[in-house]
């Protein structure tokens, strides 16, 4: 006989205007996670989801074929078989009840050195940023807040032990909702960039000269800038959502520090094989007054130069959804459409598909990272022109943080406006799509638009 599958557990909690109450009282579990959309501060987001102590994490880092590991060997298990064993073992379970997007499953981020793995592009930058290319936790129980329905659930996957999801329970309904004050976080020096004006300006004439020379289309060129900090990570999330909230946020946790993730832009998501991504390219700043705010998003949607860039981009991920979606499948929903956030203008589009039977959302996920909108086109050859040419890793910048579900269902964003905190130093990136026309002082100016806001809310000792 057929033996019937045990369902997942499903309780519903006080639903929270702010999941952030939630995430504060299960820190003291170890390792906690906050997938974020912002909705109490903006629109347009629905689920936030929160979690910790997970059952076990994936960590993976990147050994490219001129280096080698401690025992002179280059060769190391793929990362990605080892999610697609786990996922193979829980696919039975279906889709979470109660239409929830997620009911346990993998949460965490893969970074930008990662896809130069998949890519095949070496690494020859200094790891100034020590975390892992890919730290992927198992969260075997979440919250899922629903903004939507204004209703809010405590989720586990089957099996998970009854006693310890009624203690984590009770740590979320019953703990006491006085928030004690953090250590305040607190920024030792100003950030300083790794590049200055007339180096960004020398690396910028080189991708010229790479497009004039028919290698590439368009280069995503970066800026890394750093600090040192004391106090709380979490104190600073708060602040940082309080000045920039943004639809694809995350905060999460681990032993050395943490990544504080405040990204407008969603990388892929897959809901019951419909797969969707949602490029961003082509930014403006906010303006002063009205008028002002009015004269630059109409710059901005008038802008030839930036729609270019951004159909460019529109057409790489066409082609990388088309190696794991059903032919014909692929649609542009929305083209150069202004989205206006708290601290720039942009310029989004949406592309629609359909995975295909005879792949998986590994396959997906595999095929499509890293994001075209954040490498450039030909997105190989755009990855070798930024390892030549930018000083230090990348990290988790314009990776991916989000969740892969047990159902195989992914929603990842692209990290970009994202904070790495790495035993008490803070790290953050700013950059740009470059492209024949583009203008070195305007371009080196958009990476400080980006990031001001963030960099400037953070207070310093």
């Amino acid at each position: 006989m057929h033996t019937p599958l045990i369902e997942p557990t499903v309780e519903a909690i006080p639903y929270q205007t702010d999941s952030t109450v939630y995430l504060y009282r299960v820190r003291k579990l170890g390792r906690a996670v906050f997938i974020d959309s912002c909705s109490n501060q903006i629109e347009g987001g629905r689920y936030d989801i929160v979690s910790a102590e997970p059952a076990f994490t994936i960590n993976h880092t990147y050994i490219s074929p001129t280096q080698t590991n401690a025992t002179g060997t280059t060769k190391q298990p793929s990362p990605f078989e080892k999610i697609r064993r786990k996922l193979a073992q829980s696919r039975s379970l279906g889709d979470p009840p109660q239409g929830l997007p997620f009911m346990g499953g993998f949460i965490g981020y893969l970074g930008y050195e990662s896809g130069m793995e998949l890519e095949g592009v070496q690494l020859t930058a200094d790891r100034k940023v020590n975390l892992p290319d890919i730290k992927l936790g198992w969260y075997e129980w979440a919250v899922v807040n629903d903004h939507l329905e204004k209703r809010c659930f405590l989720v586990a996957l089957p099996g998970f032990d009854k006693k310890k999801l009624s203690s984590i329970k009770n740590i979320l309904v019953n703990s006491d909702a006085t928030k004690p004050a953090n250590i305040p976080f607190k920024l030792k020096t100003p950030f300083i960039s790794n590049t200055t004006f007339s180096q960004y300006s020398a690396t910028f004439e080189k991708v010229i000269d790479y497009i004039h020379a028919g290698d590439c289309y368009q280069v995503n060129l970066s800026q890394q800038f750093s600090s040192s900090y004391s106090g709380d990570t979490w104190d600073a999330y708060q602040r940082l959502r309080e000045a920039t909230p943004s639809p694809y946020s995350a905060y999460m946790e681990f032993d050395q520090g943490a990544l504080l993730s405040l990204s407008p832009e969603q990388f892929i998501s897959l809901n019951r094989k419909q797969v969707a991504t949602h490029p961003i390219k082509g930014t403006r700043p906010r303006g002063d007054s009205k008028k002002d705010d009015l004269i630059l998003a109409q710059a901005l949607e008038t802008s030839a130069k930036d729609r270019a860039e951004n159909l460019m981009i529109v057409d790489l991920l066409r082609n990388d959804l088309g190696k794991s979606c059903v032919p014909g499948s692929i649609e542009v929903a929305e083209l150069f459409k202004l989205r206006s956030f708290s601290n720039v203008h942009h310029l989004v589009s949406s592309i629609t598909g359909t995975l295909r039977d005879d792949t998986n959302s590994i396959d997906l996920l595999t095929g499509c990272f890293p994001g075209g909108s954040i490498t450039g086109a030909p997105k190989r050859r755009a990855m070798e022109i930024i390892a030549e040419l930018e000083p230090h890793n990348r990290s988790l910048y314009c990776g991916s943080i989000g969740y892969i579900g047990a159902n195989g269902d992914i929603n990842m964003n692209i990290a970009i406006r994202t904070l790495v905190c790495d035993n008490n130093k803070i790290y953050c990136w700013g950059g740009g799509g470059i492209v024949a026309d583009s203008e070195v002082e305007m371009e080196y100016q958009e990476c400080f638009d980006k990031i001001d806001r963030l960099i400037n809310c953070l207070p310093l000792s």
